[in-house]
């Protein structure tokens, strides 16, 4: 018997279904609010554990199918939800940034040989890059650039020349720099040659030949988090693959509010469809995970009728981050009841943004 909960924290409801094959189902919730019993038949209970204190007197129970829901409010406390700012995507952080590295030492490994690649030890500076992809949003920092036209003369010229530099030189890191985005470390390509292979525009472990990363246009070497293992404060730690993917989602969504989303990978294409950010969600006995988006999604290309909506068109580099996150998608849409893994021609998912 498989059962499965959605809590919205910012409309304190939480949604539980349980599944059943006609059984008669009773429930009931103890003093402490913080649990639901749930009987089948005459004589199997199960314990659920909810993710707050709960209304008793708001209990509404439904069965749907093979399905029996139970919808519960979540107790007031007198506190209520501030809509002031969108304080769940402010949570939404990349790790292995600055505020994480600067507090300890650190050491990044090669994740396929287990040799150090990056550490602390040797570096000078650790900045945060302003976005995984600044330079697309150039448009919207600055209301003009900077130009410089054949007729300026004199001390014009040469602050034209310097906003021109300021403005329009590459973001490099400097020899001993580290400079971070959400998936990606940057470093100059001068500092650790002895630590790396560099074959045209890729970059390889130089203990493994494993490919780890590869050259930007302005010539610096980027490494994906993924092919590394970090050790931060004598935590080691890896970086999920599937990541990559969802840090893009998270800058559109910041960024532009969008929803709908075409996936484009070497060869494979999907649309996604992202709402019911926050939500925590548990099935049966695992962990509870915590701000999760609910995904809905299905291979192939944009409907006609898509076309006309605000779609934004994410093309995936790294083809197998892709992969993984699918599969991420899939392993989860496995573990809901079966009633609810597809809304029409969508299937259903999750993912924890932490």
């Amino acid at each position: 018997m498989k059962y499965f909960f959605e809590y919205h924290h910012w409309i304190g409801a939480v949604q539980l279904w349980v599944e059943n094959d006609g059984q008669p189902i009773a429930t009931e919730i103890p003093h402490d609010r913080r649990h639901i019993n749930v009987t089948i038949g005459n004589k199997r209970v199960i314990t659920i554990n909810l993710p707050c204190v709960v209304d008793v007197n708001t209990k509404g129970e439904v069965q749907r199918g093979k399905l029996f829901n139970v919808r519960l409010n979540e107790l007031k406390s007198g506190k209520t939800f501030d809509r002031s700012s969108n304080h769940i995507m402010e949570k939404l952080v990349a790790k292995w940034m600055r505020k994480d590295l600067v507090k300890h030492p650190f050491v990044f490994y090669c994740l396929d040989c287990d040799t150090p690649v990056i550490s602390s030890i040797n570096c000078k500076r650790i900045r945060d890059m302003p976005s995984e992809f600044w330079a697309d949003f150039m448009d919207y920092w600055h209301c003009h650039k900077p130009d410089m036209e054949p007729h300026q003369k004199g001390h014009h010229v040469a602050a034209s020349e310097t906003l021109l530099h300021r403005y329009n030189n590459p973001l490099n890191p400097a020899v001993g720099e580290i400079m971070l985005s959400d998936s990606f470390i940057y470093i100059n390509k001068d500092w650790i040659p002895e630590k790396f292979i560099y074959d045209e525009e890729l970059v390889r472990s130089r203990s493994c030949n494993t490919v780890i990363g590869s050259f930007t246009k302005e010539g610096s070497v980027r490494i994906g988090k993924w092919n590394l293992r970090a050790e931060i404060g004598g935590f080691l730690d890896v970086f999920d693959p599937s990541n990559y993917v969802l840090y893009q989602i998270y800058n559109e969504l910041k960024a532009h509010s969008i929803r709908l989303f075409h996936l484009k990978g070497d060869d494979k294409r999907y649309i996604i469809w992202v709402f019911g950010i926050g939500s925590c969600i548990q099935f049966d006995k695992s962990r509870m995970l915590n701000n999760c988006l609910k995904i809905l999604y299905r291979d192939g290309k944009p409907a006609e009728s898509e076309k006309n909506q605000n779609i934004a068109e994410l093309k995936v580099e790294e083809n197998s981050a892709l992969i993984n996150f699918i599969q991420h998608l899939e392993s989860v849409n496995r573990q809901l009841p079966e009633e609810l893994r597809l809304l029409n021609e969508w299937k259903v998912s999750y993912i924890s943004c932490e």
